[in-house]
C-alpha cells in the first residue's frame, strides 16, 4: 500500500527500496534479480527469527507498523545473523537489501515477479 511504500522510503534507499510493479521502470537486472529471488526468498530471510507468539501489527496502528518496518529492515530484528553477507561487486548487488537477499543458504523458490 502507499503508507508502507512511504514507510520503506524513509528508511533511505541505503537500506530499503520501493518498486511499483506499475508505476516504476525496472531494469532487465531488477527484473532478472526479483524473478530469481523474489519475495518468498527475501522474506525467509527477514523474518528467519520471528519469535512463534509474535504477531505482525497491523494497519490500524500506522505508527506501530512503521515501528515494525524500521525493526525488520533498519535494525534487522528478525534476522538469524547479525549483517547480511558482503554484496558482490556487480553495481546491482551493492546495498544490504540485494545483499540479504541474495543469500545462497535458502533453497530456490519458484517465485516469479
Amino acid at each position: 500500500c502507499n503508507q508502507c511504500a512511504e514507510f520503506h522510503r524513509q528508511l533511505g534507499t541505503h537500506i530499503s527500496k520501493v518498486r511499483s510493479t506499475t508505476l516504476d521502470h525496472w531494469t532487465p537486472e531488477q527484473i532478472q534479480f526479483m524473478a530469481q529471488r523474489g519475495n518468498v526468498r527475501a522474506r525467509k530471510f527477514w523474518m528467519a527469527s520471528v519469535p512463534s507468539d509474535w504477531q505482525q501489527p497491523t494497519h490500524d496502528s500506522m505508527s506501530a507498523f512503521q515501528r515494525y518496518i524500521n525493526d525488520k529492515y533498519a535494525k534487522m530484528r528478525f534476522v538469524d545473523r547479525p549483517s547480511p553477507p558482503p554484496p558482490s561487486s556487480s553495481p546491482a548487488s551493492s546495498s544490504p537489501l540485494v545483499a540479504a537477499v541474495a543469500v545462497t543458504t535458502l533453497p530456490p523458490t519458484s517465485a516469479t515477479v
